[in-house]
């Protein structure tokens, strides 16, 4: 184990959420309670300001301060005093790889907007700053408008405002900031002497960004500038009025599109490109998290941005709040050991004084047979791969066959999981990461073309090639490094990938495939090439690999647990629902590794992630004992159900694989000592369901929904559940 005995490892952990409406204060509250059932250390969602009114905490937006929706630094004072009374220790939740840019909190993001690549803290991002006409300044793509930006613009919904000397571009409650060389025009478009004045101070600050770095001051600056202009509005009613004057003009005249020409040139001037939010997926250049597009992907492998992002956690640790770390997502970061030997060494400079040392655990989904890289300075991961041990003891695997045909009568479908997976790779990659996909390509092409023996490649191939090989890979990612050579388990794992793309995909060269798994897994270019070459193509591969778990995530967590049916309890975060069952002994095996390899990994059995809560799963286990009465069940169900069905474009609204998944959430959910089920139970039940069908992506997405069929299964979920005296379907269903 990386880390020395030295460290306080929790014994039971209970996980919490954390929001505007359950505070810091409210848990403090409740720590005797969790003291007296045998709790340990109180699991905690991140801590720091996120978006306002995050319901989840992991969009951060400020590092620095603790959440004022949560209390501050005085509630956390407060719950630290009442755990610490008690013995016990408080697990933050960290996230480096991303920030929340939704509203105007992120101070940081903001200033990039404003002031460009020119901005101190451009570098922080993992922006990719292109150019889209010649001529024109480089941008930011901002994909998250409701509608199509030129709709907005001429429907007088995206237009130019002023709030106390801070002019912004508005679209509904949404506010982007603009260069201070747009205070200029429009102030002295105002033909007054006193505001002339004012753009000139505000033109004068932009060329001096242009003709050298700037350092964080310059924010401060242009804040002070925005705050004497605020003044001088507040002081000079005329002033105020002339100012509004030009912006009305400027914001133009819904009916008559000409009126927004200026405007628009207004937009298009400044660092950023707004675009509807389903652009997001085909012309984004900054690296999200998943397929969100308001969380921006930092670059925290400079050491500068580890430094700030980490000060305040620093402090925390320091003085004895926090105990231990579990850091999220760490398969997005470019480098996953330098960060935890970073934060290693953060960790053991800021220990109490004659205290152990934090406790570092990471969010890390194991494949089947995946262990944790031995050399992270990690103490394991959160420990998602218990689940599917747990499931392998509960699950009756002598009627696996007998589900399977159950399965595949009533929704006809007959895949297996792994070909479900493979599937949902496709989809996920066509209609969420295909510009991502692209961008690797064009990459890799500009960087082959020094090489005549695969200059010839295109991008359209080099891009079909990566798509196939992320679709085999069967694992999250590799962990290729700039200064070593790649570990055998990662070798495998391309090996089997490119196999697996040759497989999956018949009608692909395998020359092709073959040559980006050598660049993947450094065989190319071979030991004689230029040390600069080589370094370029390495940090591809760096940027391919950030890539790789966000889509086995949406393909996997979110896609193929949706459309893989058979027994949705086994559909869990870490789990493979391809595995029905194993045998005790293989649990005592897995154990014993544990102990010899990581043994203090988090046991989990559920936290946020986890897709339902331990009873729904140890209720539908039961299923897989009972396979006649399950078969039994559902053929009644369907049958007295078949009236609250919906025809849309010749198909059956829910389709049977929905109706399947929703009779099984039904029994795993269902509320104890209940004979009826109640508004509150409809609603959640509805909801789920929406989210389930959407998450599928069969016959509806978030991104492209079909009203129709969401209305179509509301109304078959809340039918099935009406309290109505003439609903047969819940007389039956209540004994089961």
């Amino acid at each position: 184990m990386p880390y020395d005995d030295a460290a306080r490892y929790p014994r039971a952990t209970y996980r919490v959420q954390l929001h505007a409406g359950f505070t810091l204060d409210d848990l403090t509250a409740r720590i005797p309670y969790l003291h007296a059932l045998g709790i340990s250390d109180v699991y905690c969602p991140p801590l720091f300001q996120a978006s306002a009114g995050s319901k989840h905490g992991y969009d951060v937006c400020d590092y620095r301060r603790v959440s004022r929706d949560l209390g501050g630094e005085e509630a956390l004072a407060r719950l630290s005093a009442a755990l610490r009374e008690r013995g016990m220790g408080l697990l933050l939740d960290f996230v480096p790889n991303h920030m929340g840019i939704e509203g105007t909190l992120n101070t940081w993001w903001r200033d990039v907007l404003e002031q460009g690549q020119q901005s101190s803290y451009a570098a922080f991002f993992d922006i990719r700053w292109q150019t889209r006409v010649v001529g024109q300044p480089t941008q930011i793509m901002l994909p998250l408008l409701p509608d199509h930006y030129g709709c907005l613009l001429q429907e007088g919904k995206l237009g130019l405002v002023s709030d106390e000397g801070a002019l912004e571009i508005a679209c509904g409650e949404m506010r982007f900031p603009v260069r201070a060389g747009t205070y200029a025009e429009i102030l002295q478009a105002t033909g007054m002497e006193v505001l002339h004045a004012q753009g000139a101070s505000f033109l004068e600050f932009e060329e001096a960004c242009k003709k050298s770095p700037q350092s964080e001051t310059a924010a401060d600056r242009l804040a002070h500038q925005k705050a004497q202009l605020g003044q001088l509005l507040a002081d000079n009613v005329e002033a105020k009025a002339q100012l509004e004057a030009v912006i009305a003009r400027l914001n133009g005249t819904p009916g008559d599109p000409t009126s927004f020409d200026a405007l628009d040139r207004l937009i298009e001037g400044q660092h950023y490109r707004l675009a509807r939010w389903q652009a997001g997926a085909h012309g984004i250049n900054y690296r999200r998290f998943f397929a969100i597009n308001t969380l921006v992907g930092l670059r925290m492998e400079d050491e500068a941005v580890f430094a700030e992002t980490h000060a305040t956690l620093a402090r925390l640790l320091r003085d004895g709040v926090v105990t231990g770390v579990r850091i999220d997502h760490i398969d997005g970061l470019r480098d996953p050991q330098a960060y935890l030997e970073r934060l290693r060494r953060l960790t053991q400079e800021n220990r109490p004084a004659g205290s152990p040392m934090a406790y570092v655990i990471v969010e890390k989904i194991l494949g089947q047979g995946e262990r944790l890289p031995a050399t992270w300075s990690a103490h394991g991961t959160t420990g998602y791969d218990f689940i599917p041990q747990l499931a392998g003891l509960f699950t009756a695997r002598e009627n696996e066959q007998a589900l399977d045909e159950i399965h595949r009568d009533f929704t006809t479908c007959d895949n297996g999981f792994l070909r479900e997976v493979t599937d949902c790779k496709r989809t996920v990659i066509r209609e969420l990461f295909p510009s991502t996909v692209l961008t690797l390509a064009q990459a890799l092409h500009d960087l082959i073309q020094i090489d005549r023996r695969w200059r010839d490649l295109t991008v359209s191939e080099l891009s079909a090639g990566i798509q196939e090989l992320i679709i085999g890979l069967a694992v999250y990612r590799t962990y290729r490094r700039s200064d070593e050579s790649l570990r055998p388990e990662d070798q495998t794992a391309i090996t089997r990938a490119w196999v697996a793309a040759t497989r999956n995909n018949p009608r692909i060269e395998p020359k092709l495939v073959k040559f980006v798994s050598t660049v993947w897994s450094g065989e190319y270019p071979e030991g004689g090439a230029d040390k600069t070459y080589r370094e370029k193509i390495t940090e591809w591969v760096l940027s391919l690999q950030q890539y790789t778990g966000a889509v086995m995530a949406k393909s996997v967590e979110d896609t193929a647990y949706y459309t893989y049916n058979r027994l949705i309890a086994l559909n869990e975060v870490g789990g493979f629902p391809e595995q029905f069952g194993a045998p005790i002994e293989a649990f005592h095996e897995v154990t014993l590794t544990r102990r010899d390899h990581c043994p203090a990994s988090m046991l989990t059995t559920s936290t946020h992630d986890t897709k339902v809560s331990e009873d729904v799963r140890a209720r539908l286990y039961a299923l897989s004992e009972i396979p006649e009465e399950w078969s039994g069940w559902i053929s009644e169900w369907s049958s007295l159900n078949a009236t609250h069905k919906t025809l849309i474009g010749g198909r059956l609204a829910p389709d049977a694989s929905e109706e399947y998944r929703l009779y099984q959430t039904l029994l795993g959910a269902w509320p104890l000592n209940a004979d009826r089920p109640d508004e509150t139970f409809r609603k959640r039940i509805g909801d789920y369901f929406e989210k389930a069908i959407n998450e599928a992506k069969v016959n509806t997405t978030a991104a492209h929904p079909s009203p129709d069929w969401i209305a179509a299964c509301r109304r078959f979920s809340d039918a099935i559940l009406s309290e109505d005296d003439g609903n047969r379907f819940l007389e039956r269903f209540r004994p089961a």
